[in-house]
């Protein structure tokens, strides 16, 4: 369902939001893929109704046998995934990220290389965040002022999980990643960097 996963994200992005790609983030527990571009309808229809953002990239993916009907992709997931006793969740609010957890047995093969390669392949927005978090402890806020950005969903996906998810950076709340008094520091593998 991953291959299902990748050709939503390709037939519905947003290609109008500048600065933002589609997504793959690979944990021990669960792969995320992050789509940039919100629900075109109300949350509440989600899974039940569907629009084709990109129609000309739908026919091309539909002609090529790559997709079926429009709107069937989040039905077929679900039902995929079930079938193996795996969870997907969806979180439309930014960006559009669909969450497929991994089972136990994927999770204990993650080993030191994979994260040697992520350590390698650090981008250079994650390589301006570092920087600016050298100083210490800073805010979400402070973060995007400092590194001259005007769009919160881009310093999200493109600086703060992929840091994170690389294990970079760390949250100062934890157990609270939403709350308002809410700051970054670097961690040790950071400071490496």
């Amino acid at each position: 369902m991953l291959r299902e996963g990748l050709v939503n994200a390709i037939v519905h992005r947003d290609y109008y939001e500048e600065g933002a790609g589609i997504l793959v983030e690979i944990y021990d527990n669960r792969v995320e893929i992050i789509n940039p571009g919100r629900l075109l309808f109300d949350k509440s229809k989600f899974g039940k109704l569907s629009v084709a953002r990109n129609p000309i990239i739908f026919d091309a993916f539909y002609r090529l046998g790559i997709t079926e009907k429009i709107g069937s992709g989040i039905t077929r997931m679900h039902e995929a995934m079930a079938e193996r006793g795996i969870e997907i969740t969806f979180d439309t609010e930014d960006f559009f990220t669909a969450t497929l957890k991994r089972p136990e047995s994927t999770q204990k093969r993650v080993t030191d290389q994979v994260t040697d390669q992520v350590t390698d392949q650090v981008t250079d927005q994650v390589k301006k965040l570092l920087r600016a978090l050298k100083t210490g402890e800073k805010s979400g806020k402070e973060l995007i002022k400092e590194l001259k950005l005007k769009h919160k969903p881009t310093f999200r996906m493109n600086y703060l999980k992929p840091a994170i998810g690389a294990g970079l950076i760390e949250l100062t709340i934890p157990e609270k990643p939403k709350s308002r008094f809410q700051k970054y520091r670097l961690t040790k593998k950071g400071h490496e960097i």
